[in-house]
């Protein structure tokens, strides 16, 4: 269960009626204005915040953020075979330093065009995937099939890189063993009798 709410014109919000217990308190900037997700105790990963505990007519205040800058990640995703532009297919940010699961995942949109705000400082592989139809292999940039191969991406504050792009090539189905036409003839043996339509041993 989650609690939360809204910052004011002043940075400031109360989140009221929370039973007792221990929480991890998050605040989550509108992405697109490029400021990173933070927790409590400037941490970045949920593992790394500090545990908020409540108990009985106790109130915890000054729990304060201050948001950084990321940086943005752009790009285009298409067709190797046709060059036409992918929609909804997955763009997974990694990073590189410890390889944990995706710091941020965006979809490209009707233009196969994706972007990734607020990413924060470092070095990333980016891979692209598409997780709905499964009609195209995954890939990491630039145009690895394996993260042994790929090219890393290293972002500063603030900082926008664009054509992190993708060529994506349509999955091999495997092909079905073609069925084997065989000849049968049924001899019927002196303890086999029929019923209806149906032969029984």
């Amino acid at each position: 269960v989650s609690y939360g709410d809204q910052t004011n014109s002043h940075g400031e919000c109360l989140i009221g009626a929370i039973p007792y217990g221990e929480y991890i308190v998050r605040a989550d900037p509108n992405l697109s204005q490029g400021f990173i997700p933070q927790y409590n105790h400037l941490a970045f990963w949920a593992d790394d915040a500090d545990l908020v505990s409540l108990t009985a007519d106790q109130n915890q205040e000054a729990l304060d953020f201050a948001l950084l800058d990321g940086g943005f990640v752009s790009g285009t995703v298409r067709d190797a075979d046709t060059n036409q532009v992918l929609e909804l297919i997955e763009v997974n940010l990694v990073s590189a330093a410890d390889e944990k699961l995706p710091l941020h995942t965006v979809r490209s949109d009707s233009q196969g065009q994706y972007i990734a705000h607020g990413i924060p400082a470092g070095t990333y592989y980016v891979l692209a995937a598409d997780e709905i139809e499964g009609g195209y292999e995954p890939q990491y940039f630039s145009g690895a099939t394996t993260i042994a191969t790929a090219q890393t991406v290293t972002i500063t504050a603030g900082q926008t890189i664009q054509d992190v792009n993708f060529s994506l090539t349509p999955s091999v189905e495997a092909t079905p063993t073609p069925a084997v036409a065989l000849g049968v003839e049924l001899e019927m043996p002196s303890t086999m009798y029929e019923k209806g339509d149906v032969f029984y041993l």
